[in-house]
Parts: C-alpha cells; sequence; structure tokens
C-alpha cells in the first residue's frame, strides 16, 4: 500500500478570530492510501495549542510508510502514531479504503443507522455589532456557537441575543476565560439562556470547575484529547 501526503491550504472569505489567535486560511495535509485497485482519502488540521503542525504531521505520517506498506491497519496505528492529526487522516483514509474495497458507505460497512443532524453556525469573534450583523444575516439558522474571549463578553452576547431571540446559543471560549471571571458572568450567561458553555477554562484548570454550581452544562474540547483522559474530565 502506498501514500500520497498532500499539504493543502483553503483561504476564508474572511479573516476568523477566537481566543488567541486569527485565521485567514484552513491548512490541511489530505492523506491519499492507494492499494493499487481503491484509493482512501483523509485529511487533518492537527492540533496547533498540542504543538502540532502541518510539517509535523507529515513527518509523522512520512515516518510509517514502510508501517502501511506492510499491512498497517485500524489497530496497529494506534500504537504507531499518538493522538494527534496524522493518526486520525490516516484512520479516515484507512476506513474510506475499506468502504470502497467493499462497494459501501462507511456507514454501512460498519452496521450503523444515520439520520439528519443539526449542526451550528459559528460567530468568530469581533466588535458587538459586527458580530451581531453575522447572527442577523443567519436568521435562517437556528443553533449559533458564539465563540468569545475576556474582552466583553456579556456585551457581545446581548448585542447577539437582541437581533436573535429565537436562536440557541452554544458559548465557546477556547480557554479564554479564568475562574473569576466565570463566576463574575455565570448568573448573566444563565439569564441570556446559553444552552452550552465550551471550554471556558484553560486547559489543566480544570479543578478550578469541580463544586460550580450553574444549570449551564460545561462541555470539555480542548481539555479532552483522547479517552484516557475521559475518566478524570467526567468525573469533575
Amino acid at each position: 500500500m502506498h501514500i500520497k501526503i498532500e499539504a493543502i491550504s483553503l483561504p476564508f472569505e474572511k479573516p476568523f478570530t477566537i481566543t488567541g489567535a486569527t485565521y485567514t486560511s484552513c491548512d490541511t495535509i489530505r492523506l491519499t492510501v492507494d492499494n493499487g485497485t481503491h484509493q482512501g482519502i483523509g485529511e487533518a488540521i492537527g492540533v496547533d495549542y498540542m504543538g502540532e503542525s502541518i510539517d509535523s504531521i507529515i513527518a509523522q505520517l512520512e515516518a510509517i510508510q514502510s508501517d502501511l506498506a506492510n499491512g498497517a491497519d485500524h489497530e496497529s496505528i494506534q500504537t504507531l502514531l499518538p493522538p494527534g492529526g496524522a493518526r486520525n487522516a490516516l484512520d479516515c483514509a484507512l476506513w474510506d479504503l475499506a468502504a470502497k474495497r467493499e462497494g459501501k458507505r462507511v456507514w454501512d460497512f460498519l452496521g450503523m443507522s444515520v439520520s439528519p443532524v443539526q449542526t451550528v453556525f459559528t460567530i468568530g469573534i469581533d466588535e458587538p455589532e459586527t458580530m451581531a450583523a453575522g447572527a442577523a444575516q443567519a436568521k435562517a439558522l437556528p443553533h449559533l456557537k458564539i465563540k468569545l474571549d475576556a474582552d466583553r463578553p456579556i456585551e457581545k452576547l446581548e448585542a447577539i441575543r437582541a437581533v436573535r431571540p429565537d436562536a440557541t446559543f452554544i458559548v465557546d471560549a477556547n480557554q479564554g476565560w479564568d475562574i473569576h471571571l466565570l463566576k463574575d458572568i455565570l448568573p448573566r450567561l444563565e439569564q441570556l439562556d446559553i444552552a452550552l458553555l465550551e471550554q471556558p477554562l484553560r486547559r489543566g484548570d480544570d479543578e478550578d470547575l469541580r463544586g460550580l454550581e450553574t444549570r449551564i452544562p460545561i462541555g470539555a474540547d480542548e481539555s479532552l484529547q483522547h479517552i484516557g483522559e475521559f475518566p478524570h474530565i467526567a468525573e469533575i
């Protein structure tokens, strides 16, 4: 089996800002695995806050080319590669290859049933009026994921809620708050009817959430990188 690795940059229509970073493109790797008859394709961008880059992902994949040639599969790549972009891209490509070899959709190949799902429309960090305008333009979309940092989070949410009283709000702070800010604004977050609060604190500060009382579910993102971290996070 042979692999082809391509670095691809997909430019955004406009800059996209989250806590600590502004992106103008999505820089990804596209991995193709070829068994001589079928091709499986996978992609990944890696996790920059865990030190991954396009170059590091490519290096990891190139390092195991001989293992792939010798028949590495889904199970063996769990030890050949660490959790991250390289393993994700390769795992996806191998499932795609297996499905094409069997002439089935991946979910049919795995014996899974599928149904439509409702996703979210993301509003990047900007001035309150700009974020509100973006939410207003997305009036046909019922679920909004709102990126926030420590700069005027309530003012921005209030501006968006004013133009989208109908919408479900998911707030994603991308590690941008500390426990003091969270406790200070939590009553207003509840009044604004936030459906989910994602990763408010920095990875590693999760213990600060222990004992916090709120009716808003708090979700882990950066704090949960692989299944080995799940028991601790779930217990908090």
